[in-house]
């Protein structure tokens, strides 16, 4: 993939408003992330500890705790800074030992980084339960429960390559600020939503919700952009707001569902959606009488009514064909360079991964573990990510070089970096789109 040098916009100065912004998140970061100790230790379960809680427990800040394969009936509290990686969601399970209760506790915790389990619970209980923290979840499986993955107070939370699979509802989140990208939400026929917000601003790029009443809900105040989704079978439609939340809905697909979009006390930015099959795709709601009637996308450009072309909806493949119509019709306002084609849904036509864990509990297969573009919030979090992955080689990496560069007309962040064991070289790329907040 040809990688070019991303131009900034210009102010009247002469300085990157993109330059200022990021000069500015640096100085911020600097002082939000405080030095790690350069002897810093990776603790194994079971080879060091017997139980994973016994491993966190002698954890320090700055510590991985890695967890080799198998069944872990635990209940699981992490400690602030501490990262949790699994052997890959196929094989290692974070199990709950009894019924009710989370299975996976986050409080207050400046910095961490969950990777690499399957996640189960109850219809009673929750896999994961994160307050007050700030945190990354990434290429996990969490299925079964009453609520996957509750948020409350958290910021700068990015989750990632996972599969909420069955649970009442996928994602729970209250007063947070979170980005979703590349998830899977797949649910059985009583669930409630893929996604509930409620007082919370959050990105949702790149997901496809399937299967439950809604794929998204809203509530509360707060501001959402939801872009480049799959919205497919979910019984009562694709996104309620029912808030006074500002939300930007466009990119998206909407198949097979009762309705598209739907709005309740609330008002939201719409355009280059597709609606398939729906049997009413912008209701709009009264405020008194209760009654339910059409309303006209604003701006509404590049609306469509088309088969997107699924690639095989039997497998659960919503990659476009190269005759959707839904391929290259985009709103182009999403990259930054204006000449980029941009596709309707979570696939683009023009790549070929998949969506969810590297491997979900179904054993199918998925995408690649380690994407071309992790999505990062801040500069410190692409520091931490590197520091605590490992070569083939077992050993660590450290960055020689960081560069500002352009993908598809999206601002990527390219780290070069090097093993200290074995010398080999690698590269890591980050999106950094929510660096530069754009219309």
């Amino acid at each position: 993939m040809e990688t070019k040098r991303f131009q900034p916009v210009r102010s009247q100065m002469g300085v990157s408003l993109q330059g200022i912004r990021l000069f500015a998140l640096c100085a911020a970061v600097a002082c939000a992330f405080p030095a790690v100790s350069a002897h810093a230790a990776e603790i194994k379960v079971p080879g060091d500890c017997k139980t994973i809680q016994k491993a966190i427990d002698k954890a320090q800040k700055g510590d991985t705790v890695r967890v080799d394969k198998g069944t872990w009936k635990e209940f699981v509290t992490l400690k602030p800074g501490v990262a949790l990686l699994g052997s890959g969601a196929a094989a290692t399970k974070l199990k709950a030992p009894e019924s009710g209760g989370s299975v996976l506790t986050i409080p207050d915790s400046d910095w961490t980084w969950v990777d690499g389990f399957a996640v189960e619970s109850d219809p009673e209980g929750r896999g994961v339960d994160a307050s007050k923290c700030r945190f990354t979840l990434s290429n996990c499986v969490i299925s079964g429960c009453k609520e996957g993955l509750a948020l409350k107070d958290c910021f700068q939370t990015v989750i990632r390559n996972c599969l909420f699979w069955n649970n009442q509802t996928g994602v729970r989140s209250l007063d947070s600020d979170f980005t979703l990208s590349a998830n899977k939400f797949e649910a059985n026929a009583d669930a409630k939503q893929g996604l509930l917000a409620h007082q919370s601003s959050f990105g949702s790029e790149r997901n496809a919700f399937i299967g439950a009443e809604w794929g998204i809900h809203v509530t509360g105040s707060g501001f959402a952009l939801i872009q480049s989704n799959v919205f497919f079978r979910n019984s009562e439609g694709g996104i309620n707001l029912e808030s006074k939340a500002a939300l930007k809905i466009r990119n998206n697909i909407f198949a097979e569902s009762e309705r598209g979009i739907y709005l309740y006390f609330g008002k939201a930015a719409v355009s280059c959606n597709d609606m398939f099959n729906v049997k009413a795709p912008y209701v709009l709601s009264g405020e008194e009488s209760g009654n339910e009637e059409p309303f006209k996308p604003d701006p509404g450009t590049g609306e469509l009514a088309a088969d997107p072309l699924f690639a095989d909806i039997s497998k659960g493949d919503f990659r476009l064909r190269e005759k959707s119509s839904c391929a290259g019709t985009g709103d182009r306002r999403v990259v930054f360079n204006p000449g980029t084609p941009v596709d309707m849904g979570c696939y683009p036509a023009r790549e070929k991964d998949d969506i969810g864990p590297s491997e979900d509990a179904k054993a199918r297969e998925a995408c690649r573990p380690d994407p071309d573009r992790l999505v990062a919030n801040n500069v410190g979090e692409e520091y931490a990510y590197i520091r605590r992955v490992r070569c083939a080689c077992g050993g660590s990496f450290k960055v020689e070089m960081q560069g500002l560069g352009e993908e598809n007309g999206r601002p990527c962040d390219t780290l070069s970096a090097k093993c200290t064991s074995c010398g080999k070289a690698r590269s890591f790329k980050f999106d950094i789109s929510r660096f530069f907040p754009h219309d």
